[in-house]
């Protein structure tokens, strides 16, 4: 599903798949966060100025436990990307386009919306408000779909590969496609409402909502705080190469000096994870727990945030190529787009307790 430079995502994950992301644990500690008052202008931090952490918290000697002791379902699909949950089902664009929906009891396909016909270029981007779900179908043009199979097309220049679409204050927040400015659109419409808000930061990928603000997870800066009513950027936190945001109870940014949980009113960094989720991670977060996904043969990992431990690391034999994972509740929701043999599918995974 993920693209890059018009390079359609699965082709170029298959050239990549022998990248295997780095899986140990590390850290907790606080640094201030860099903040700026609202209605001001944010100054870009420098991508390779350090963020101090204090001493690394060690994963060593955490048991790995194996994914197949934790996998509730297993449905084969082809090529899935990211789960959104919602409508009591799991939903998920495919590769070729088509939106299907799983009944999360038994992991069975209870519909399939085709909603495009393969593009050139990959497109990512799914979310849902109390209606609708949200898909981007290519670049350019996002849908929205009713559970009843309603549609509604928007026209949009967003960001191909941002994963999700958040929902707040009744909008759609999505990256623009020079992913230097952060836009909101009527979550029914799906019209753009009010001007672009400029981001102190000129490759952005990832956008959340919650705990009263808008995040978005930039490359060469780290993670950008937008207030959803003046619109303003309220703060900045440096962490370089910010790919993946999440917020729930906590607020956390994934990137090249691994996950970072973050005090979402002071911007200090509260704890931080050496588990580097790389442009084939993702990185999920529900209540006291969160999950960081990485491709290669120990794919998961969940933090315990309240503890500031690591709970759990999934292994597996054989290889993730990985695409996105979705915490509800107690169970995590998974994608792989893994080919060996012939294994594209989205697993349910028991969140809590590992199994022996």
């Amino acid at each position: 599903m993920r693209s890059r430079r018009g390079v359609p995502a699965v082709w170029l994950r298959a050239s990549l798949l022998g990248v295997t992301a780095c899986v140990a644990i590390l850290g907790a500690g606080c640094s201030a966060g860099t903040t700026t008052p609202s209605g001001s202008p944010s100054t870009p931090a420098d991508p390779s100025a350090s963020v101090e952490t204090g001493a690394p918290i060690s994963a060593s000697g955490t048991p790995t436990t194996p994914l197949a002791n934790q996998v509730r379902t297993a449905t084969k699909v082809i090529k899935p990307g990211v789960p959104e949950v919602a409508f009591g089902s799991v939903w998920f664009k495919t590769a070729p386009g088509d939106l299907v929906r799983l009944d999360p009891s038994t992991g069975k396909v209870e519909q399939t919306f085709p909603t495009d016909v393969p593009a050139a270029s990959g497109c990512e981007g799914i979310g849902s408000t109390d209606t609708a779900i949200w898909v981007c179908r290519r670049p350019g043009t996002y849908v929205r779909l009713t559970p009843q199979g309603r549609t509604r097309t928007a026209s949009f220049a967003g960001h191909p590969d941002q994963l999700r679409i958040p929902v707040m204050d009744d909008q759609l927040w999505l990256i623009g496609e020079d992913r230097t400015t952060l836009h909101s659109l009527d979550a029914t419409s799906g019209k753009e409402i009010g001007a672009p808000i400029a981001l102190p930061a000129t490759s952005c990928d990832n956008v959340a909502a919650g705990l009263n603000a808008v995040w978005v997870a930039c490359h060469d800066l780290g993670l950008v705080r937008v207030d959803p009513v003046s619109r303003d950027v309220t703060g900045t936190v440096p962490w370089p190469g910010g790919r993946y945001v999440a917020v729930d109870q906590h607020l956390l940014i994934g990137g090249d000096q691994g996950v970072a949980e973050v005090d979402p009113d002071t911007l200090g960094v509260r704890a931080t994870y050496d588990l580097k989720p790389d442009y084939f991670g993702d990185l999920t977060t529900s209540g006291d727990h969160a999950w960081v996904g990485t491709s290669g043969t120990a794919p998961l990992t969940r933090l315990d945030l309240d503890t500031r431990t690591v709970g759990a690391v999934l292994t597996t034999d054989n290889p993730f190529e990985f695409v996105g994972v979705t915490l509800q509740g107690d169970v995590l929701w998974v994608s792989d787009i893994g080919d060996n043999a012939g294994r594209y599918r989205v697993l349910s995974v028991e969140s809590t307790t590992p199994r022996p």
